[in-house]
């Protein structure tokens, strides 16, 4: 029947296509992207709050504090605790999102130092979370292009003589296995998609019994497989 030969071949020439892939770039390079990401994102994520704490945030807290205390000591210039209430709506906003009680602030500070308090308390919060994300955003990027360069030294290196052919074969089984997992959850799409009740009843549907890597790949479970060894 067509449908089982078209489900088959389609099999095998994503599995013939992984194979080839893996051949041609071997296995330091089939690994290197999903490896660099990795790694890049769990240097970014242990170094960003130091890098932050250290470097970004001595060079942006003040000044965006400064400006901010300024702006609103020349809007308002006559704030007191009595009259904190006439502070812009996105001031209060904001301190809502802090958990800052702007009335128990300006209750607290001296008459001179009420702007600076609340522009304190609200600012901080913001400004952790915004150095923090700058840092690992050039973390990730940083740490990105020295892996790539550390992994191109190595490609270049390995791909000659045994080595490299030795790197072409464990590329290809790796990006074979991959080609595999592939097939295998598609198979199980295949299966659901057909037993959807749009689908029930359809002509192809009713000819479609499974050909022999159809079967085959239903028969095996790769995380049973990996789980055995």
């Amino acid at each position: 029947m067509a449908i089982n030969w078209i489900v088959d071949i389609s099999f095998l020439l994503i599995m013939a296509i992984g194979i080839i892939a893996g051949i041609k770039l071997g296995f330091v390079k089939a690994v290197a992207k999903p490896v660099k990401f990795v790694l890049a994102v769990v240097i970014a994520f242990a170094l960003a709050a130091n890098l932050s704490a250290t470097v970004i945030e001595p060079l942006i807290s003040a000044p965006i504090t400064n400006h901010l205390t300024s702006f609103l000591s020349e809007k308002f210039s006559d704030i007191s605790a009595e009259t904190v209430d006439t502070l812009p709506t996105l001031v209060k906003f904001a301190a809502g999102l802090c958990g800052v009680d702007i009335a128990e602030v300006a209750t607290n500070a001296g008459e001179g130092s009420i702007i600076s308090a609340i522009v304190s308390q609200i600012t901080d919060p913001f400004t952790s979370i915004i150095c923090t994300a700058i840092a690992f955003i050039l973390l990730f990027f940083v740490a990105k292009i020295v892996l790539s360069l550390l992994f191109a030294i190595v490609n270049r290196i390995i791909d000659n003589g045994i080595v490299g052919a030795i790197n072409k074969i464990i590329g290809a089984v790796f990006m074979g296995a991959l080609a595999f997992i592939v097939c295998w959850a598609l198979a199980s799409v295949f299966e659901l998609v057909m037993n959807l009740p749009v689908f029930v009843g359809q002509a192809w549907v009713n000819e479609f019994t499974g050909g022999f890597v159809y079967k085959f790949l239903k028969s095996i479970n790769p995380i049973d497989i990996l789980l055995s060894f």
